[in-house]
């Protein structure tokens, strides 16, 4: 979408933020909760935060995105359960699990309800990049990988394929919706990593048998492109 606003002889400067790391996000919450402490029932004091629940929270964070933020989330969520309960205790494994659940469930619910009004071949899109992402076992693929498999869904479902500018428009427009992140590389080179997973397009798509048919049929290979 930059791209597209900015004059033709210009481009963007692509800055990369590396993904943090398990233990570089441990570090960081734990300068963040050390000076705080809980007076338990039995007038002992301990950490705001159990080790063991800090451990968990940055190891499922990492295993995802390795973004700091969704840590920071993870741990005010479960900060909230023990407030929630009324008792004077850590924030341990129990609560941080509990609200490991309720972002997985909330983050499901979200992308669900951004897939489901989408133009039918932005939908078609995402099933391209989901099958891709499954059937080779990669997590972000070239434009030109993306399209050929795009075309492949359209012709296997009886669809005219968009033509290449507007394919170009489509992960456009789902970048802008945060369902894909289309970024370009060192050397000018275009890859799209999908952020819908098999289960939400799944969910989205239920009320369309033909599409959700593109995404589960196990003999539409895509694995020639």
């Amino acid at each position: 979408m930059t791209d597209a606003l900015l004059p033709q002889d210009c481009e963007p400067e692509l800055l990369n933020f590396p993904a943090y790391t398990a233990d570089q996000m441990r570090r960081i919450l734990q300068s963040r909760v050390e000076k705080f402490e809980v007076v338990k029932e039995d007038g002992s004091i301990a950490p705001l935060f159990a080790p063991s629940a800090l451990h968990l929270c940055c190891n499922k964070v990492s295993n995802v995105s390795g973004d700091i933020r969704k840590a920071l989330d993870l741990c005010r969520a479960a900060l909230e359960v023990v407030d929630h309960s009324g008792a004077a205790r850590s924030v341990g494994i129990t609560e941080m699990n509990i609200a490991i659940r309720a972002n997985a469930e909330n983050t499901t619910s979200a992308t669900t309800a951004n897939i489901k009004p989408l133009p039918v071949h932005q939908q078609l899109v995402l099933i391209a990049c989901v099958r891709l992402c499954n059937m080779q076992g990669i997590k972000s693929m070239k434009v030109e990988q993306v399209w050929k498999a795009y075309r492949k869904v359209c012709g296997d479902s009886g669809l005219q394929a968009s033509s290449r500018t507007e394919f170009h428009d489509l992960c456009g427009s789902l970048d802008a919706a945060g369902l894909v992140v289309r970024a370009r590389q060192p050397g000018g080179q275009h890859r799209v990593t999908v952020k819908a997973t098999t289960d939400t397009l799944r969910a989205a798509l239920t009320s369309t048998p033909v599409l959700l048919r593109m995404l589960e049929d196990e003999c539409l290979g895509l694995m020639d492109v």
